[in-house]
């Protein structure tokens, strides 16, 4: 196989998990493709995150033994894991711009080097209002959209890449 290169300034990889990481959010098999450029992004020292608004998306990178290969998950909270009144706001939401402004605080990564893969139009735009460059692709991430993704990733400024 072809590798793709992982351009220098990519230190961090955000990625949904519904219908990115995993089609079927229940019982669905992983695509073993998932498994192979999660694999490929750790050997290569890229960071891996995980941002979620499935309140079951820990348990369920457990439930693939994936997850291992993240570095940071972020998913919506219940009622009772919240310490504040904001925290539980946020979480009620279907933004993820929180969990991205919190990823970055904790890897301490600027988001013009970082990468978001969502299948939502909404969760991309949001990355790139933060100057995280974003890919929308359409179900399961794939080398193509990896390929594509890291060949617009030094040519165009912050959040211009497109499937």
């Amino acid at each position: 196989m072809n590798y793709p290169i992982i351009p220098k300034n990519c230190k961090l990889v955000i990625f949904d998990l519904d219908n990115t990481l995993q089609f079927d959010r229940y019982h669905g098999p992983l695509e073993p493709t998932v498994r192979e450029i999660l694999v490929y992004l750790k050997m290569n020292g890229v960071k891996l995150a995980l941002a979620s608004l499935s309140r079951s998306a820990e348990k369920r990178l457990k439930q693939y033994n994936l997850r291992s290969y993240f570095d940071y998950v972020h998913r919506r909270l219940d009622f009772w894991e919240c310490a504040t009144k904001l925290e539980y706001k946020l979480s009620m939401t279907y933004r993820k711009d929180y969990m991205f402004k919190s990823i970055l605080r904790e890897s301490g990564i600027e988001p013009e080097n970082t990468l978001f893969f969502d299948d939502s139009p909404f969760h991309v735009y949001e990355a790139r209002k933060m100057s995280i460059k974003a890919l929308k692709i359409g179900t399961l991430i794939n080398w193509n959209h990896l390929r594509k993704s890291f060949r617009q990733f030094n040519k165009r400024r912050a959040g211009s890449c497109r499937a």
